[in-house]
């Protein structure tokens, strides 16, 4: 399966989501900051790689995602060389693998930076 090459960024500071259009063509104003992202030198902002699958509506699942299946909340997490689900968004909480072939399960419900309580027990 080939998949698109994307990313998301949250920028910690102003607590907002900076999808790829922003990262592509710098409609941010925080471009070089960014790039910095990339090499794990910005302390700022939070790099998000998309999985290459989609939810039941057609959203797309990035790292740090919250997805519903089976009534049960996961975060989306990869822990090379794939995405895995994660009970508590992190890798010690790795509950099992994405699958292409579920993606009409899974629905974005959040994300673990804008809906931290989602995955709260």
């Amino acid at each position: 399966m080939k998949r698109e090459i994307k990313f998301r960024v949250w920028d910690k500071a102003s607590n907002q989501m900076l999808d790829n259009d922003c990262l592509l063509h710098g409609d941010y104003g925080e471009w070089p900051r960014i790039v910095f992202a990339l090499n794990g030198e910005d302390a700022d902002y939070t790099l998000m790689q998309f999985t290459g699958l989609t939810d039941k509506n057609g959203t797309e699942i990035y790292e740090g995602d919250v997805v519903e299946l089976h009534g049960q909340l996961f975060a989306a997490v990869y822990d090379a060389p794939q995405f895995w689900l994660s009970k508590d968004g992190s890798p010690d909480g790795l509950e099992d693998t994405f699958y292409s072939d579920s993606g009409m399960l899974y629905e974005v419900v959040g994300n673990v930076y804008e809906n931290p309580e989602l995955l709260r027990t």
